[in-house]
């Protein structure tokens, strides 16, 4: 029987074997035909790995600054040891591998020609390379797709902000790969987005997320599929610009779009995030568009207006969310018209209550329209669906619409666009202005806010009576005692003032991470507080008003000795927006309990003047009064956005 040694040793040569191919990649290894040398040569010679087109496709960048590298950060991706780093052996090793002979290393479907489709017809096309020269392969998996998708146009889509999701609540930036029939329900979508766990904790989720914790991928789905989720489970609007691009340059963007399936990138909330990406995948149709130039982060409203900026947009399309539809089939019903579409929707009543009502005919098929809306909306919120559940559902829509049919009568609803992202301001603002406290104190002010959008900013592009402020400082020099104070600075304001509907009853709620300078019998300090609220609000002929409780948690040398401050109270506001701006005037009560510090309370005025879409006119009058200390602020801003 032979030793265990003498089976190492006879085996030895077939273990290295093994461990060569384990330890290196298999493209690493290509062997490429004379011609492929050549081509290889030509292309060195030429130094066509300093072009644009090549960096496009590599996803090479100097990320403030530094040493140029690819943003992919998936080694399946790279051909060369070190491609991630160097364009020129990258190269050589992407032309190696396309004319690598050997057929028995790779099959139809994992041969570098059909992996790497976007490398390959640039090349083809830059160095004018024989396609008979390059390996015969049937590429089964890159047809299939490409015959799935069947690329013809580009269509940037924009579902609107969602503040329930902490990674939506700036809104969202995909494409949609029109297919030939131009028909966009059976065409497809494009997203980039972090693969999350499921049962990731939220802080987990935060940090990982803002320092790249995370592997991005490129997806693609019907787009039919896309708009239940974000527009009826979701109720997120959703817009839609379609894009200029030829059938050739789409090509282009699937053939990068086909080598990227399976590939990870880092995730970035900030900058390489949904947005930069689609960037990136636009630049691979039309490299001298120069879009995925961010410095500090990349929003999906920016992304919006640097592909407008850029002369891609032909035209807009507005999808209203599912809520906003049922809003639009309730306007000109009367309270009991509304709950009788519900009771008939929710299967409370039979068709034949709204059949035998006194209701003219025209008002039938509004509560007609509203019912079916107002049941598919319920129907498309079930987690789960039982087979009878959607039988149930198709025979009551059926019979609907055949009652709807036989009143003959044409609905004219009319859906109203809201300003479109690409309309609003940009989302960094600097403002600068003059004031006086108390009518005397003469000051100047400068602010900074890295963004997004606030209650007093204007409304058009953004989600109306919503508050989004992150990294907020004011600074102050008054202009008599040259004394430089911060009134005020927030880390982040995140509110929604939803106004309750007959067709939608939200809460309206407020969190701020957030410090101002407070009067106290002791002196003036800075006090940085958390402030949360619950409340309701309430909109009619324009006006949105609200009343809202509240509880403070504020640190500062001027309460108590242990520094802490504990008050509870509310607030109160009334918002109107309209063509000449916005109005905002709110007041608020507090009383702190700790060591019986007493009330504080006040309110202010503001008053927004829009100039241009990026430049506006602060008007505000603010009033204190804390421990019956009084301080009255009025001032005049110029601010700009960018």
């Amino acid at each position: 029987m032979p030793s265990l040694f003498s089976m190492i040793y006879k085996k030895f040569p077939l273990i290295i074997f093994v461990f060569i191919i384990y330890l290196f990649p298999v493209y690493s290894q290509a062997e490429p035909s004379q011609y492929g040398k050549k081509m290889a040569e030509k292309a060195l010679n030429e130094k066509i790995y300093d072009e644009r087109m090549w960096h496009v496709l590599m996803q090479y960048k100097k990320p403030g600054g530094r040493k140029l590298r690819s943003l992919v950060d998936d080694e399946k991706f790279f051909l060369a040891e070190n491609g991630k780093y160097s364009p020129k052996d990258e190269l050589k090793a992407t032309i190696y591998a396309l004319f690598d002979d050997d057929l028995s290393k790779n099959d139809d479907n994992n041969h570098p020609v059909c992996v790497f489709s976007g490398r390959r017809e640039w090349l083809v096309e830059r160095l004018g390379i024989d396609r008979n020269k390059l390996p015969k392969k049937s590429c089964t998996k890159y047809n299939e797709f490409r015959k799935k998708l069947d690329p013809a146009s580009v269509t940037v889509i924009f579902p609107f902000m969602y503040l329930k999701n902490p990674a939506s609540m700036f809104g969202h930036t995909m494409l949609r790969i029109n297919n030939s029939r131009n028909d966009p329900l059976t065409s497809y979508s494009v997203t980039f987005a972090a693969n999350v766990p499921e049962d990731v904790s939220s802080f987990d989720y935060i940090t990982k997320g803002l320092f790249g914790g995370y592997l991005g991928y490129f997806t693609v789905k019907q787009y039919y599929k896309t708009i239940y989720e974000y527009g009826y489970a979701e109720n997120r609007d959703i817009w839609e610009y379609d894009l200029n691009l030829t059938k050739e340059e789409t090509i282009k963007l699937f053939n990068h779009l086909w080598e990227m399936q399976g590939i990870g990138s880092d995730y970035y909330f900030f900058d390489e995030n949904c947005s930069y990406n689609m960037l990136m995948l636009l630049e691979s149709a039309r490299p001298d568009l120069y879009l995925s130039t961010s410095i500090l982060w990349e929003a999906p409203t920016d992304t919006i207006k640097k592909v407008k900026k850029s002369g891609l947009i032909t035209d807009k399309k507005y999808r209203p969310s599912h809520i906003k539809i049922l809003e639009i089939n309730s306007k000109g019903l009367s309270n009991n018209a509304v709950n009788l579409a519900q009771d008939v929707a929710e299967g409370k009543k039979t068709i034949d209550a709204i059949n035998n009502s006194s209701y003219s005919a025209e008002e039938k098929a509004a509560i007609y329209d509203l019912a079916i809306e107002a049941m598919r909306f319920i129907f498309l919120q079930q987690t789960v669906l039982t087979e009878q559940m959607v039988k149930d559902y198709q025979k009551n829509t059926i019979d609907i619409l055949a009652n709807r049919a036989r009143l003959g009568v044409k609905s004219h609803k009319k859906i109203e666009e809201p300003g479109s992202p690409d309309e609003g301001h940009a989302i960094t603002r600097i403002k600068i202005g003059v004031g006086a406290e108390n009518f005397k104190e003469f000051y100047t002010e400068a602010g900074f806010k890295l963004g997004f959008h606030g209650l007093d900013d204007i409304d058009k592009g953004f989600i109306q009576n919503s508050q989004l402020d992150a990294i907020d400082v004011n600074v102050r020099w008054n202009t008599r005692t040259n004394e430089v104070t911060v009134p005020e600075a927030a880390l982040l304001r995140y509110a929604s003032y939803s106004p309750i509907k007959r067709m939608t009853k939200s809460l309206s709620w407020k969190i701020e991470i957030a410090g101002e300078e407070k009067d106290y019998k002791k002196g003036s300090f800075f006090t940085p507080y958390i402030r949360g609220g619950v409340g309701l609000t309430f909109a009619a002929g324009g006006f949105s008003s609200w009343i809202m409780a509240d509880m403070d948690l504020a640190f500062s040398e001027g309460y108590n000795p242990y520094w802490t401050g504990l008050g509870f109270g509310g607030d109160i506001g009334l918002m109107y927006s309209f063509i000449g701006g916005k109005f905002l005037a709110r007041g608020y009560y507090r009383y702190f309990v700790l060591e019986n510090l007493g009330a504080e309370f006040g309110g202010n005025f503001t008053y927004t003047i829009p100039v241009t879409q990026n430049n506006s006119i602060e008007i505000k009058y603010g009033y204190k009064n804390h421990w019956e200390i009084e301080n009255h602020d009025i001032g005049v801003f110029w601010r700009f956005y960018f």
